[in-house]
């Protein structure tokens, strides 16, 4: 499954979809995360705080997310 949503990254990349490429290729990206911590980090057999660590992460990478968001769309204020 990896490789195919390699191959469908790959494939994204030569099409032209304007603003929603990068949209597109954040999904995909998002999906293979997902896929990796799952079943090679095993966060799907594991206790409940290693799921709580891999949840604070992902809200901590949220948050970067977001606040760099907000300093990019005011950037032309």
């Amino acid at each position: 499954v990896l490789l195919l949503c390699t191959g469908l990254t790959t494939w994204v990349a030569y099409i032209d979809l304007g603003a929603w490429s990068t949209v597109v290729a954040l999904s995909i990206a998002c999906i293979k995360m997902i896929l990796v911590a799952l079943f090679f980090m095993h966060v799907r057999h594991s206790n409940k705080l290693t799921k709580l660590v891999v949840l604070a992460a992902l809200v901590w990478l949220g948050l970067l997310l977001f606040l760099t968001m907000t300093d990019f769309v005011t950037r032309n204020m």
